[in-house]
This record gives C-alpha cells, sequence and structure tokens, in this order.
C-alpha cells in the first residue's frame, strides 16, 4: 500500500476441509497407498476430476476412493467418454474416417450448437470467479447434452435412409466434441490433449483458444480408443 504500485490481493479465497481417511488407501494386498498409487492406478484426470467434484468450496467433504471410481464409471466413462466415442467409432464405421459435410441444420442442430456456444460462456464465468466444481459442472451438462441429441438423431438408424441428415447430426456432434475438448482442458488436461489429437490435429489443445472453433468438413480421423477406463469397485 505504501509503494502504491503493486496489485494487492483482491478476491481472497477460502474453503473448507476434505476429510481423509485410514480408509481411503488402495487394498493392502497392491502394497501401496497414497497419491502415488492412486495415480498409478487411476491415471491423473480421474484424479483431478474427482477431487475437482468434492473440492471443499462451501462446506467439508469427504475422500473417498469408492467414490472417486463410482464417478470416474458414471461420469467420465458412461457420459463423456460415451458420447466420444460413439461419435468417433461412428465417422470411422459410416463415413470412411473424414468429417462429413453438413446439409443444413434443423432446429434440433442449432439448438446443440447454442448449447455448446452457452458452456463456453459458462465454464469461462465459473472459473473466472473460481467456482471450479460449478465450472465443471457446466462441461458435463455439455456432454449429457450431447449424449440426448445423438440419440434423439440416431445418425445409425438414418444413414441408410436419409445419409444427408445422418451426416449434418454427425458434424454437429464433432463440432460439440471439438468444443468437450477446450472446456475440460482445465480440469482433464490429458484426456483433452488425446481427444484433440483423435480430432485429426497434431497441434496441443493448450495452444487453441477458448471458443468453440469449427472441425472442418473433409479433415480425416484416426482410428479412435476410449479416453476413459472403467474399473472395478473396490
Amino acid at each position: 500500500m505504501g509503494l502504491g504500485k503493486l496489485v494487492l490481493p483482491y478476491d481472497v479465497l477460502t474453503s473448507e476441509h476434505m476429510i481423509m481417511s485410514a480408509g481411503v488407501n488402495l487394498p493392502e494386498a497392491d502394497n501401496a497407498s497414497g497419491v502415488e498409487a492412486v495415480l498409478e492406478r487411476y491415471g491423473v484426470d480421474a484424479l483431478r476430476f474427482y477431487l475437482t467434484t468434492i473440492l471443499p468450496e462451501l462446506q467439508s467433504t469427504t475422500y473417498s476412493l469408492r467414490d472417486l471410481v463410482t464417478r470416474n464409471n458414471d461420469d467420465l466413462v458412461a457420459t463423456y467418454g460415451n458420447v466420444v466415442h460413439r461419435v468417433l467409432t461412428f465417422v470411422q464405421r459410416s463415413f470412411n474416417g473424414v468429417v462429413p459435410a453438413p446439409a443444413g441444420f434443423g432446429d434440433q442442430d442449432r439448438a446443440m450448437l447454442q448449447n455448446l456456444e452457452s458452456a463456453f460462456a459458462a465454464v469461462d464465468k465459473a472459473i473466472s470467479e473460481v467456482r471450479l466444481r460449478e465450472g465443471l459442472s457446466a462441461a458435463m451438462a455439455l456432454a449429457g447434452s450431447a449424449n440426448r441429441y445423438l440419440d434423439e438423431r440416431s445418425p445409425w438408424k438414418r444413414i441408410s435412409s436419409d445419409p444427408a441428415v445422418a451426416a449434418t447430426t454427425t458434424y454437429v456432434m464433432l463440432q460439440v466434441l471439438n468444443g468437450l475438448k477446450i472446456v475440460f482442458a482445465p480440469y482433464l488436461p490429458f484426456s483433452s490433449q488425446q481427444l484433440h489429437q483423435l480430432l485429426g490435429y497434431t497441434t496441443q489443445v493448450c495452444d487453441c483458444y477458448w471458443e468453440a472453433a469449427a472441425i472442418p468438413a473433409g479433415q480425416t480421423l484416426p482410428s479412435p480408443y476410449p479416453l476413459f477406463a472403467k474399473y472395478d469397485q473396490l
């Protein structure tokens, strides 16, 4: 204050406690416990995802390895990873691994693309205000809406009878995946980089702008693989 030149703290953040106990360790038969063992077994992104979902921003929370596995399987695998793998495998099977060109957008298509734009704004606002759990929830909500859109449009059912509609749906979904890799990047940097590469890019996802950039029609995608592994419950 005396110098008059320094930027003083203006947003002092506090939180409650994250409770941990001896019961959070891996089974004794593994002869390992602690952060290193959890990282080795479940990976960085799964742990980052779980810790963010239970951040004690407003009240104390409890860390549970069983809960980590449940959230990994039910959220990362069944929601986010599921929609990614469904779309990318469909592109390989029905479009020879090439991003198809859209044939005109309908109301559902435009609504899905608007959801993508809204997610960027929601995640950006939450992170800027250091409400990290809310930001992650907004990213997961986008993945959830993408699953619902994909189920409703069912391009695998229309590929024979109306290939133009199937192509448009697939194109829209690839735009959504291209956005999901960005909104999840602050939370899941490693899987975001993997998805970046699965969408045909050779650069670093951290160099992308915070925006819903279009993946171009005609871009060739490599063979897909699951972003996340499902684990047996302890």
